[in-house]
């Protein structure tokens, strides 16, 4: 595939037909929102809110409009965008059960995967289980966080069998190939670009410190980095703990992107890597 959206769009292409609804996470990435009713799908919305400090999906009221409006497809970006939730193990579980409960195909689009800040941990929606990955449809892509989005490169790992047999069936190139520079520049990063990584997202911390910290010397502003998120009943410390008086950021919640960032770990194994300096321009997130 050239990229996650034409991706987004093949597989509901493929999968579902007008007028049937699609579940996708609001807010949400501007591309997904308006592929959804382009195609002549309805969008139905699961409403990510403001939750203290961090953000929750509000899984209630999307059962409660399911049952007035039901829907085929949830459409689920993981890590979120544009809040930067990382979304936990439990939380995605619920989705997971939601997903069996009322049949849905699930694409998950995981392209900021790699732009994660410790000790948070990206969760792949398949690795919930056998039963989970047999519904889903994974997106991917190397662009976001190697800065390569114009090679037009990415991936699909496609679980149901049904789906596969119904692309296989359609003529080869009608939803456009990969070029064979993507193609290279995508293996080169995923194979020997951890170092290059490391140091980028060395990059992107000093980046937001500076940011909160020139914010927070505004008059009657405050800004931290979000908390981590953490698994119900966890006792850990909260690494930001929070100042007194708190006084939040007042476009927190009316930003595309919100000011303060809550992404937070790179794969396994890769804080061991003694990292080269990044480029300065590089930044994180908006797919």
């Amino acid at each position: 595939m050239t990229d996650v959206i034409q991706g987004l769009q093949l597989f509901l292409n493929l999968a579902t037909r007008p007028g049937d609804g699609i579940i996708l996470q609001e807010p949400n990435y501007r591309p997904f929102r308006s592929a959804v009713p382009t195609m002549g799908r309805r969008p139905v919305h699961l409403h990510v809110l403001p939750d203290h400090d961090s953000w929750r999906m509000d899984v209630e009221r999307l059962e409660n409009d399911l049952s007035i409006q039901p829907a085929r497809v949830l459409l689920l970006v993981n890590p979120h965008n544009p809040t930067g939730r990382v979304w936990r193990r439990d939380e995605l579980q619920v989705l997971a059960n939601l997903a069996e409960r009322r049949d849905l195909l699930v694409i998950s689009d995981e392209i900021h995967s790699d732009l994660v800040y410790t000790p948070a941990a990206h969760i792949p929606f398949a690795s919930l289980g056998p039963d989970v990955e047999a519904r889903k449809v994974t997106l991917t892509s190397a662009t976001k966080a190697f800065n390569i989005a114009g090679l037009r490169t990415a991936v699909a790992h496609i679980g149901p069998s049904w789906l596969r047999e119904r692309w296989d069936a359609e003529p080869p190139d009608l939803y456009g190939v990969a070029g064979v520079l993507g193609v290279e520049a995508t293996r080169a990063a995923w194979t020997e670009g951890d170092p290059w990584l490391a140091g980028a997202m060395n990059q992107l911390r000093r980046n937001r410190d500076q940011l909160v910290a020139g914010l927070s010397d505004l008059d009657g502003l405050l800004c931290r980095p979000r908390r981590p998120p953490t698994s119900p009943g966890s006792t850990a410390p909260d690494p930001y703990p929070t100042p007194t008086p708190l006084r939040t950021c007042a476009s927190v919640h009316t930003s595309t992107r919100a000011p303060v960032l809550t992404t937070a770990a790179t794969r396994p194994g890769r804080e061991s890597i003694s990292p080269p300096r990044a480029p300065s321009w590089t930044t994180s997130f908006g797919e």
